[in-house]
């Protein structure tokens, strides 16, 4: 049975963030306000920015009073720092963002070095074509370099910067990774003591989420690029465990690392971090849940469970070494139907591997949970948790096939398919996995160890199967050839059954009805009237 990438997006809020401004209450009254006598409340969501404004401001970004170039930079930032939909094409149309990031090499004015990075943070914070703006002034390199800054704010600003950037496309987080962005969030980080990285929180926040952000993606980032990211996050993980933030952030970026071929999932598994040595997926599996565990965190623990999931059986082994499977249980039930999704999907690709870790899923008991999905839950997590006992029955024993009937797992699976409960797709995915335990059945000689056989053909499931050979496509097609291999004899019986019913209830009135009208002392035979449609 193959194991299957998820067939779901990755989360796609925190791409992309924009500075605002924390501090712009009071009116500017600065030496450019001074001189043009413009007075602008930037703490209006609704500040309307005419172009001839912005241009003005942006004339004097090249003079050669400071002042007068710290107060343009200062406006500059705080247009595009407006809440509501800042006017970033205005900004890039007046050909300033060349000067802005010639203004991040003046490092004696931290001031200016400071505006001009929070400016172009903002415009790389919009789309596409804007980011490209700004990494077209060849920007990311020298932000890069500020990550190194003696200076925390500045540092923090090029990080903001770098994760904006890294978070618009594919092809410009290939370029931050090319330019060296990983390597030095990583050094940077890594110079940290404990202590450090506590009291520069803020600061160690971004750095996890721009971290993220270089690791996340499709077309991937080359794993080489990312993997060295690795030791830094299992130390974020390990040391700042009681920051949803940081936590958050560092277990996307696992996620991220270990989507794909077993390559990476191998890379995640080798791992050994810390003094000790230690592996990553015990710490991944601390996250499953539990006693102040937030939902933030669990969701990506579960991701990069997931993705580990569908490696090869060695690799998904490992997982259930470390007791996941455990920790499933409980949240099975979650509130959160996503995360029920993900567990699923999971649980499917466990279920695809060796008959031993299908018994483990069973004896783990979330079998009857998986089933309560099945008959309850919303449609696209139902679709996830069919394919668990799908993939049971395809690659599971008989006995394990038996235990499943007998939770009314296979039953459940049908009745989905009764009304359009379920969608075409997951109608095939069911009658995947019904063949599979009926073909093994078959192979049996005695017909008395056929029961699934038997209980469908026996009960209102067969008179579902028969219905579904009426849909189009493969749903029909499929289940056409289920009931001419398996059942063909029972839906015989059943339409000659239904064809005489009529004629027998009209029976039994007209004898009724004579009985009323005449005394020809008919004998009454209602006793053994089943015997009469007897073929």
């Amino acid at each position: 049975m193959l194991k299957a990438s998820h067939r779901f997006p990755p989360r796609s809020s925190d791409r992309k963030r924009r500075h605002h401004e924390e501090a712009v209450m009071a009116r500017l009254r600065d030496t450019f306000e001074q001189q043009r006598d413009v007075h602008i409340d930037y703490s209006r969501d609704t500040l309307t920015v005419t172009e001839s404004f912005v241009q003005q401001v942006a004339a004097r970004l090249v003079s050669s009073h400071p002042e007068i170039r710290r107060s343009a930079c200062i406006h500059i930032r705080r247009i595009l720092s407006i809440e509501n939909a800042p006017p970033i094409n205005t900004v890039i149309d007046t050909g300033c963002v060349p000067v802005l990031v010639s203004l991040l090499d003046v490092a004696d004015d931290v001031d200016l070095q400071y505006e001009a990075a929070w400016a172009i943070t903002n415009i790389a914070s919009g789309n596409s074509t804007q980011s490209l703006t700004v990494v077209d002034a060849n920007c990311v390199e020298r932000f890069i370099r500020m990550v190194a800054s003696s200076s925390t704010r500045i540092a923090d600003q090029a990080i903001w910067a770098l994760g904006n950037i890294a978070g618009d496309s594919p092809a410009l987080r290939n370029y931050c990774l090319e330019a060296g962005a990983m390597r030095q969030l990583v050094r940077v980080l890594s110079q940290l003591d404990s202590q450090r990285l506590r009291s520069d929180i803020t600061f160690v926040r971004n750095t996890a989420w721009a971290i993220s952000n270089l690791c996340r993606g499709k077309p991937q980032p080359l794993l080489d690029h990312v993997r060295i990211s690795l030791a830094i996050l299992y130390r974020l993980l390990t040391e700042l465990r009681d920051d949803e933030s940081v936590v958050t952030d560092s277990l996307w970026a696992i996620s991220y690392i270990c989507d794909g071929p077993n390559q990476r999932i191998q890379a995640l598994l080798d791992f050994r971090g810390g003094p000790e040595r230690a592996p990553l997926l015990p710490i991944l599996i601390s996250f499953l849940g539990g006693a102040g565990v937030a939902n933030s965190i669990v969701t990506p623990a579960v991701r990069a469970c997931a993705n580990i999931a569908t490696g090869d059986d060695n690799q998904t082994q490992q997982l259930l070494q470390h007791g996941l499977l455990a920790r499933c249980a409980a949240l099975l039930t979650h509130p959160r139907t996503e995360l029920r999704k993900e567990l699923c999907w999971m649980l499917s690709n466990i279920t695809a591997g060796s008959t031993q870790q299908i018994q483990q899923v069973i004896d783990a008991g979330v079998l009857p949970r998986i089933i309560h999905i099945i008959e309850n839950d919303r449609q696209h997590v139902k679709h996830e948790a069919i394919y668990v006992l799908s993939n049971l029955a395809s690659g599971g024993r008989r006995s394990q096939h038996l235990l499943v009937h007998e939770l009314g797992g296979f039953a459940a699976m049908l009745h989905c398919c009764r009304g359009g409960t379920i969608e075409p797709r997951s109608m095939r995915v069911v009658l995947e996995g019904l063949r599979a335990v009926l073909e093994a059945e078959s192979s049996t000689e005695a017909p008395d160890d056929r029961i699934v056989t038997r209980a469908i053909a026996t009960s209102d499931l067969l008179g579902i199967l028969d219905d579904l050979r009426q849909h189009e496509g493969e749903v029909g097609n499929e289940a056409g050839d289920l009931v001419d291999q398996f059942f063909n004899e029972a839906i015989s019986d059943r339409e000659h059954v239904e064809i005489r019913s009529p004629n027998r209830a009209t029976a039994s009135s007209d004898e009724a009805q004579s009985e009323i009208e005449s005394d020809d002392g008919w004998e009454d035979d209602s006793d053994d009237s089943g015997s009469r449609f007897d073929l």
